[in-house]
């Protein structure tokens, strides 16, 4: 087998966009998202020329001519030979040496633990071990079994939603079947679009960022995504024309109220039901009434990032207008993209990283759309200027 330290686009993404653990951070795009990073697209070949196995390798230069490697959930091969593991470790750590790499860091995607919340097993996976001593046995640290989302460069917690045997909508439990249609018998509308509605998307980032305290990307990283994938990514809006839901708020009210004056005094069920409408209308026209006066006749509720890769796609960045909390309306959205994405052949869709605890209001969002937790076996790293490693840390930080 031969390590092969540069391949062309078009033959790594075939490999990567067949291989079952491939996805959108191992595509060739992905490179090109990644500004202040050079890259590579390696790989392996076998005795007859193909390729076994593939990586995008990240690049950050450094001072003094040196540089940092990483390999975002790759390299992508199959982890159940090792000879095609031990040769692409060794062939790339070789190739790190000739660009006076500090470091090389892999992020294996390999599952430790994986089921339904709530049904993850108590003990590792005894052949994800297994991997990780190979992978160690050529020289490579594991960075240890952390759980924060922020001790990793890729959160190593990833629910991920699989493609239901029957539609998706169906698979989903009551509540969320329930809490999809309350959006939309709210009046929620959910499109998808690019560049021509990232202004409505940075707008409900930038709620996000307000409400967390935290910074997420700028207008150019987002665009570089729109351009590097094009119609793979998708970013899906979720709005709301107030204007015509108050007409529609008004009108249930009046079929309420002129219903109710027909209703017979013994009619209690009847009566209490459309009481029950009438007054939820009513609050309905006077919230509406009042933001109306803020937002004017249309607002965008949520919006999502979804990018496809193969039969893979990922779910990288998400705001809500938190003016509007009480309309499930990002759910509903998530809904339609997911909806969207199985639909056209998807086999499964990453979520994004949640922390280690389960237990939090992102990882309780993301337990609606039926998600299996990938427990990874996290990061794993080769010193190769161990005197200079410090600036791997200082200079990740600034990611």
């Amino acid at each position: 087998m031969k390590f092969v330290g540069s391949i062309d686009a078009q033959e790594y993404d075939a490999f990567v966009a067949a291989a079952v653990n491939g996805c959108v951070l191992q595509s060739a795009a992905w490179a090109k998202v990644k500004s202040g990073w050079d890259h590579s697209l390696t790989g392996l070949r076998d005795g007859a020329g193909n390729l076994v196995a593939a990586g995008l390798v990240l690049r950050r230069p450094l001072p003094l001519g040196l540089s940092f490697w990483y390999v975002p959930h790759g390299p992508v091969l199959d982890y159940g030979q090792p000879q095609i593991l031990e040769a692409y470790l060794t062939g790339l750590t070789n190739f790190a040496k000739k660009f006076r790499a500090v470091a090389v860091r892999i992020d294996p995607p390999v599952a430790v633990k994986a089921g339904m919340l709530g049904e993850l097993p108590d003990d590792y996976d005894p052949e994800a071990l297994d991997v990780m001593r190979r992978i160690e046995g050529v020289g490579f640290a594991h960075r240890g079994f952390v759980s924060g989302m922020t001790d990793t460069l890729q959160p190593r917690v990833i629910p991920v939603t699989l493609a239901p045997e029957g539609e998706f909508f169906a698979a989903l439990p009551k509540k969320s079947r329930t809490m999809a249609n309350n959006a939309r018998n709210r009046y929620v509308d959910v499109t998808y679009g690019g560049a021509e509605v990232l202004d409505q998307f940075l707008d409900v980032i930038t709620e996000t960022e307000k409400e967390k305290d935290i910074r997420l990307r700028s207008r150019a990283y987002y665009e570089q995504i729109l351009d590097a994938f094009g119609s793979d990514a998708r970013i899906y809006i979720a709005s709301l024309d107030i204007a015509d839901a108050l007409t529609k708020y008004r009108n249930a009210q009046a079929e309420a109220r002129a219903e109710l004056e027909g209703t017979p005094d013994n009619a209690k069920k009847k009566i209490n039901r459309l009481t029950q409408e009438e007054q939820a209308a009513a609050k309905h026209i006077a919230d509406l009434e009042e933001r109306q006066k803020v937002d004017g006749n249309q607002v965008t509720l949520a919006g999502v990032l979804m990018v496809r890769f193969g039969p893979s796609a990922e779910m990288l960045y998400a705001g809500t207008n938190r003016n509007y909390g009480n309309i499930p309306a990002q759910h509903l959205m998530w809904v339609r993209a997911l909806e969207d994405g199985f639909a056209d052949g998807l086999a499964n869709v990453s979520l994004g990283g949640v922390d280690g605890s389960l237990d939090d209001s992102l990882m309780r969002f993301k337990s609606r759309f039926i998600p299996t937790i990938m427990e990874k076996l996290g990061e794993f790293q080769k010193n190769l200027i161990p005197p200079v490693a410090w600036a791997i840390d200082r200079y990740l930080g600034r990611r």
